[in-house]
C-alpha cells in the first residue's frame, strides 16, 4: 500500500475514560461484527480484563474505504494510569496522530492534560473527542475544556461527540483521522531500510517478536537485519505481518514505508536488552547508518521492592521471568540481591504501586511463581551536614545508625490529585492531614471550571511519597465507597525528620525489616510490627525479647515468655531434697542454653511471618 493511504493513530485518555471500549467499537464498526463473550478484544491480558484497565499498548490495523479509496488505519490503544505512562509514550512515538478522549461525565482530568502535552512534544496531530456523550449533557464542559484548547488547537464547538457503547459518531472519527492526521513521511533522503522497535515479546516456541514501525525503505521476509550501535548478531526475519483481528489473519510478503507490523526472529541467545527504542537497519548498512531513529530514555523508578522466590530452587526461573517482563517494559529494572533470610532475590524498581502489583500478579499467574515482596522503599536524597554534595540511596539498611545525626535526609514529594465527590471532602482532608500532607487545594465545580461536574471535587495535595505506598489507596476507597480516582507525579525532594527504624530479636538485628520513617510514625509502626512478630512467633524453651529501635534507641520492647516445664510434677511427696535436685538440674540446663548462645542463634522469623508483615 502507498504511504499516502496509511494513518497511524494512538488513543490516549485519563484512566476509565473509555479508550479500550472506543477502540473495540471502531473495530466492530469497521469489520461489521458484534463482539461476543470470548471474541476479539484489545485488552487480551487476563489482568487487564479483570481490573478493567489497559496495561499494555495494543496495536490493530483497520481497513476503511473513504472517497472510493482504501485506507489502512493503524490504531494503538494505550493505558490511562499514570503508572503506565511509559506505555503511552511508546504508542505515541509510533504514530503521527493522537485521539484524545474526554469522558463528558468526568471532564478534563490530570492525565488528560498530561497526555495532550506528551502528544504535542512528539509533534502529533491531536483529535480531541467527547466520549460517552449519550449519558449526560455536555453543557458546562466547555469551560473545563478551555484548559486544553490552547494545547490541542481545537475549539470546543468543533469537537466530535461519540458514544462507544451505542456506536454513534464512529464514521465521523474515521473520516477525521483520514482528513487531519498526516500520512507517515520520511525525513531521510534515501530509501534504505530503517525501522523502530516500539514493543517486543518473547516465546520459547515462536522466538523473539518485534513490533515495528518502518520509517523508510521496505522490509521483506528473510531480510538480514542488525541493531544500530549494538554489538549484536545478525537477525534473520522468519515471518512478518500486520496487526489485524489476529496476527496471522493477513500475512504480507513485505512491510513498506510508514507501515506498522510485527516480525519474528528465531534466536536463542540472551535477548533481554534488544527491544524497545532500538533501530533496525539492513546488515549492508551496518556501518553507514549510525544515528538511531529515536533517543528513548526509560523513566526513572519511583518505588522499590525486594522480590524473593519462596523456594531458592526457583531463583533462576524468577530471573528468567523478570527478564521476559522487562523485554517489553523498560520501566521495570532489577538487580541481584542477597538476603540472610531469603537467600538470593532481586531489588526491583517500579513507576508506582499499581505497576508493582501488576508485575507481582503476572509473576504468579503467567510464570507460576510464589514470591515474597518486601516492604516498599523510595529513593532518598542525602548529604552530610558539612558537605554540599548529594547522593541517593534506596536501601535504608546501608545507612549506618551512628551516621544518622550527621546526615540531611530528603524524601520525595509528589503532587497528588484526588478526584471524588464533595460529600467525602471532610474525611479525605482528615486523611491527608494524618498522612503528613504539606499543602492542599480544593477545587469545586465552579473554581475548577466545570472539570468534574456538579458534585465533583479535585484535591491537589503535596504529599510525601512514603505516605501513599502502604494503605492510602485502601483508606480512600473505604472513605469514598469506591468513588475516587488517584494520580500523582513526582514534585521535588524535601528535607524531613526521618529516623532509621530497626528491629532486634534477642539482640540479633533483623536487617530485612530496617526502614526509614518519619519520627512521628516511628512508635506507631514499631508497635504494630512488634505485635505481629509476637503473635506469630512460636514460644521456645527460653525467653524471646523483641525490640524496636529508632536511631538505635529502644522505643518498644515486648517479651515472649518461655514454656514453663514443671519438673517436680512427678514427685508425689517424699523428701524435699528430691524436688531441689530436679530444680537445680533445670536451672543448670537453662544456664547452659544462655552460655551456648542457643537463645540468640536459634530464633528466626519464618517466611510466612515475613509475608504477613510485608502484606
Amino acid at each position: 500500500m502507498e504511504t499516502k493511504y496509511i494513518r497511524n493513530v494512538a488513543v490516549v485518555a485519563h484512566i476509565d475514560h473509555g479508550k479500550t471500549t472506543f477502540s473495540n467499537a471502531l473495530i466492530e464498526h469497521v469489520y461489521g461484527f458484534k463482539k461476543t463473550k470470548g471474541s476479539f478484544q484489545l485488552d487480551s491480558m487476563e489482568l487487564e480484563r479483570e481490573r478493567g484497565i489497559t496495561i499494555k499498548s495494543h496495536p490493530i490495523s483497520l481497513s476503511y474505504k473513504y472517497k472510493k479509496k482504501e485506507y489502512t488505519i493503524n490504531l494503538i490503544d494505550t493505558p490511562g494510569h499514570i503508572d503506565f505512562s511509559n506505555e503511552v509514550l511508546r504508542g505515541l512515538i509510533a504514530a503521527e496522530g493522537a485521539i484524545l478522549l474526554v469522558d463528558v461525565s468526568k471532564g478534563v482530568q490530570p492525565q488528560t492534560l498530561f497526555n495532550a502535552k506528551l502528544a504535542v512534544e512528539n509533534n502529533l496531530k491531536i483529535i480531541p473527542i467527547l466520549n460517552k456523550s449519550d449519558l449526560v449533557s455536555c453543557k458546562g464542559l466547555s469551560k473545563g475544556y478551555s484548559i486544553l484548547e490552547d494545547v490541542t488547537g481545537t475549539k470546543y464547538a468543533d469537537l466530535l461527540r461519540v458514544s462507544s457503547k451505542k456506536k454513534l459518531g464512529l464514521d465521523s472519527v474515521l473520516e477525521k483521522i483520514i482528513e487531519d492526521v498526516p500520512a507517515p513521511f520520511s525525513v531521510h533522503k534515501d530509501s534504505r531500510f530503517r525501522a523502530l522497535i516500539f514493543d517486543s515479546t518473547y516465546d520459547e516456541h515462536v522466538g523473539l517478536t518485534f513490533y515495528i514501525k518502518v520509517y523508510s525503505g521496505t522490509l521483506n521476509k528473510n531480510d538480514r537485519l542488525v541493531l544500530v550501535n549494538k554489538d549484536k548478531p545478525i537477525l534473520i526475519v522468519k515471518s512478518l505481518g500486520f496487526f489485524n483481528i489476529t496476527k496471522t489473519q493477513r500475512t504480507p510478503s513485505f512491510i513498506s514505508e510508514g507501515g506498522i507490523g510485527f516480525i519474528t526472529i528465531r534466536i536463542k541467545k540472551d535477548v533481554w536488552d534488544w527491544g524497545l527504542g532500538n533501530t533496525l537497519v539492513n546488515v549492508k548498512d551496518k556501518f553507514s547508518i549510525k544515528e538511531p531513529l529515536v533517543l528513548y530514555n526509560p523513566p526513572q523508578s519511583l518505588i522499590f521492592y525486594n522480590i524473593y522466590p519462596w523456594e531458592q530452587s526457583d531463583f533462576l526461573k524468577l530471573e528468567s521471568s523478570l527478564k521476559q517482563l522487562s523485554l517489553n517494559d523498560l520501566s521495570l529494572n532489577f538487580e541481584k540481591k542477597e538476603s540472610s533470610t531469603f537467600g538470593y532475590g532481586f531489588k526491583c524498581g517500579f513507576l508506582g504501586v499499581l505497576h508493582s502489583e501488576i508485575v507481582k500478579k503476572r509473576l504468579e499467574r503467567e510464570y507460576l511463581l510464589n514470591v515474597i515482596y518486601s516492604n516498599p522503599s523510595v529513593t532518598y536524597r542525602l548529604k552530610r551536614r558539612d558537605s554540599s554534595t548529594f547522593f541517593f540511596i534506596t536501601n535504608p539498611s546501608k545507612i549506618l545508625t551512628s551516621e544518622m545525626s550527621k546526615l540531611v535526609i530528603e524524601e520525595p514529594l509528589v503532587l497528588l490529585k484526588i478526584t471524588s465527590l464533595s460529600q467525602y471532602l471532610n474525611n479525605l482532608i482528615k486523611l491527608l492531614l494524618n498522612k503528613r500532607c504539606v499543602d492542599y487545594t480544593v477545587l469545586d465545580s465552579e473554581s475548577n471550571k466545570g472539570v468534574v461536574g456538579v458534585e465533583g471535587i479535585i484535591i491537589e495535595a503535596e504529599m510525601p511519597l512514603n505516605e501513599i505506598l502502604y494503605d492510602f489507596n485502601d483508606k480512600t476507597q473505604s472513605i469514598t465507597k469506591g468513588n475516587v480516582q488517584l494520580s500523582y507525579v513526582f514534585l521535588k525532594y524535601r528535607p524531613s525528620s526521618l529516623v532509621k527504624l530497626e528491629f532486634k530479636l534477642n539482640g540479633n538485628l533483623i536487617s530485612d525489616l530496617s526502614m526509614l520513617t518519619h519520627s512521628n510514625n516511628a512508635y506507631r509502626l514499631a508497635t504494630r510490627l512488634c505485635s505481629v512478630i509476637k503473635d506469630n512467633t512460636k514460644r521456645q524453651l527460653f525467653k524471646i525479647i523483641i525490640q524496636g529501635l529508632s536511631n538505635n534507641k529502644i522505643i518498644i520492647r515486648d517479651t515472649i515468655n518461655p514454656f514453663k516445664k514443671d519438673v517436680t510434677s512427678k514427685c508425689y511427696g517424699g523428701d524435699i531434697s528430691r524436688k531441689k535436685k530436679l530444680l537445680s538440674k533445670q536451672k543448670k540446663g537453662k544456664a547452659r542454653l544462655v552460655s551456648n548462645n542457643y537463645n540468640k542463634e536459634d530464633v528466626t522469623l519464618s517466611k510466612k511471618l515475613y509475608k504477613k508483615i510485608f502484606d
